[in-house]
């Protein structure tokens, strides 16, 4: 009997798509755990400062294109995923091709701080980096979403745009608790919906005492023989076979015996009866003429002779 069941696979690959404008979004995978240099924790780059956006920004994606070129305090994917954004926002024109990290997981030691249901099979997930905090979901907005504390005294090492649009580095000592900003990462997560079967069988084995009834359940596609049931069934083969093997030896053994005690026998009434046993010259009773008669004893007198008689006999 199959059974159908229903489980969710998540996508190791997200396909591309066309978006209602018909720009096309590819998905790039994030789902290598990436760590990142202790230091990078204190790499800062001072942007101009709007309603939400603080001074000092830490852990930017574009900080590799604009100030060093060999920071790699984020994946490459996550550089490229952001400037991209950052130059044509959002929405990806007709005819081009934009990118977006799905299947998505947060470098090591980020936090997922939001996720959002887009559809039945499809969320985004939002990560901060590690110490700060979510202060608002705008979802991909780039205005400094995570912030981290900074206390009095403090001093901040950041890089700063000179008129001529060069950065240079300088250090500052913050004379008040205050806060520096970082950008959110975002991406897409994909599950799928697949029905499984299953088929299930079921033996039973009967003895003159208990009946035992065995089910197995096998998934659909595959079924096979454990080592350890071949090797049972050899196991059992080889004992039957020295069983039967055994009850013949005594069987041909026992029947030998016999024989050869009824031979025995048979041989050692020949030598006392050889021609009984033939059937010739067989001892009978003698009639009565040739029977030997004893000389009668009545009337009949013996007499000694005399002298003179016996002289005359001479």
């Amino acid at each position: 009997m199959s059974i159908a069941s229903l489980t969710t696979v998540a996508a190791t690959t997200i396909p591309e798509r066309t978006g209602t404008a018909g720009g096309i979004t590819s998905f790039v995978p994030l789902t290598t755990a990436f760590t990142a240099k202790p230091s990078c924790a204190s790499v800062f780059v001072k942007y101009p400062s709007p309603n939400n956006h603080p001074g000092l920004m830490g852990w930017d994606p574009s900080y590799g294109e604009k100030v060093d070129a060999f920071y790699d305090c984020n994946p490459s994917i996550v550089s490229r995923w952001f400037i991209q954004s950052t130059n044509s926002g959002m929405s990806v024109a007709p005819g081009e091709t934009g990118i977006s990290m799905g299947p998505f997981t947060c470098p090591s030691g980020w936090s997922t701080v939001a996720t959002v249901i887009r559809s039945s099979s499809s969320t985004i997930a939002e990560c901060c980096p590690p110490s700060y905090s979510l202060i608002h979901n705008p979802l991909g907005g780039k205005a400094g979403d995570c912030v981290m504390a900074v206390s009095s005294g403090q001093v901040l090492t950041y890089a700063s745009a000179t008129a001529s649009s060069h950065y240079q580095t300088f250090t500052t000592t913050m004379m008040s608790r205050s806060t520096v900003g970082a950008y959110a990462i975002t991406g897409w997560n994909v599950n799928y919906v697949r029905s499984v079967a299953s088929s299930t069988s079921t033996s039973t084995s009967t003895s003159t005492s208990t009946s035992d009834n065995t089910t197995s359940d096998a998934t659909s596609g595959n079924s096979s023989i454990s080592g350890g049931a071949i090797a049972g069934i050899i196991v059992g083969v080889i004992a039957g076979v020295s069983f039967l093997a055994m009850a013949l030896f005594i069987c041909i053994r026992r029947r030998r015996k016999q024989y050869q005690e009824t031979t025995s026998e048979t041989d050692s009434t020949q030598a006392m009866h050889p021609k009984e046993l033939h059937g010739q010259d067989l001892p009978h009773e003698m009639d009565q003429a040739n029977m030997v008669a004893e000389l009668p004893t009545e009337h009949e007198t013996r007499y000694e002779l005399d002298g003179e008689e016996e002289e005359k006999n001479k």
